[in-house]
């Protein structure tokens, strides 16, 4: 049975501490498993979204929960106290930096003022919502990074591909109008799932071909990863993966690998 008292305990240290994490929290605090801890902090803060038929990826919307908007608002405050020069926003992917990606996020940033504004489970119409309502207030980076649109193309009925571009290009017309000067490095939608022939890898093909033919400013630029970490039949590479869509350390070394260059370039 796992103590709730011991989870709740867990969320209010991470919030003093800067640790949000539930891969953080998990052994250290509770003596569960991350994705255990992962799950049940869903359950409690709102982070695990039920689908809705109605939203789309263009509309920003918060997620369903009065636990979802104090994270953001949380997120928010971390990141006009960083005063970042870089800026990662999007869902798990990014949020998990703080977990797996940990040990690649100490050494790679470690002379560089970095905010963290991932949201587990964010499809683009969250974090839509974020940007509108403080994510971007008073801070000033040179570059933001983002990585979206994965939980649209998984959710049930999942979106179209043309939605997710649709939205994608909502969010860069938005930090683009709200800060002109900064870069955005718009980073492809990884494989999701371990069957290559599913309707979801073929939906995030799609979108990926959409986003690399889309016209963009001088300031945004796409960074197609998503053949870095599967093979040529579509399989993920070995070591790169928790579960078919969360990266190990090994894959968010592979993703650095292919972010150090353009970020180097746009920090300029």
């Amino acid at each position: 049975m796992v103590d709730v008292a011991v989870i709740e305990e867990s969320f209010d240290f991470s919030q003093e501490s800067g640790l949000f994490s539930p891969f953080i929290l998990s052994r250290r605090r509770t003596g569960k498993s991350a994705f255990f801890v992962c799950a049940i902090l869903g359950l409690m803060t709102g982070w695990i979204q039920a689908d809705e038929k109605g939203s789309k990826p263009w509309k920003s919307e918060p997620g369903k929960s009065q636990g979802w908007v104090r994270r953001a608002n949380y997120l928010n405050r971390l990141a006009i106290k960083a005063d970042p020069e870089i800026c990662f926003v999007g869902d798990s992917l990014t949020e998990f930096w703080n977990a797996q990606g940990s040990p690649i996020w100490q050494l790679e940033f470690q002379n560089f003022r970095v905010a963290n504004q991932g949201m587990a489970a964010d499809r683009i119409e969250n974090i839509l919502w974020r940007l509108k309502n403080g994510a971007l207030d008073k801070i000033h980076p040179k570059v933001f990074v983002l990585m979206l649109g994965t939980n649209n193309l998984s959710k049930v009925p999942p979106d179209e591909p043309t939605d997710v571009v649709h939205g994608i290009t909502s969010v860069l017309k938005l930090i683009q109008k709200k800060l002109p000067e900064s870069h955005v490095l718009l980073v492809s939608i990884l494989a999701n799932g371990n069957n290559p022939e599913s309707n979801l890898r073929k939906s995030i093909l799609e979108t990926n071909a959409a986003l690399r033919k889309m016209p963009l400013s001088g300031k945004v630029e796409f960074i197609d990863v998503h053949d870095e970490f599967v093979d040529s039949s579509g399989k993920w590479r070995r070591g790169l993966t928790v579960d078919g869509t969360h990266l190990t350390m090994r894959g968010y070394e592979a993703l650095m690998n292919k972010l150090r260059e353009p970020l180097a370039k746009a920090m300029k």
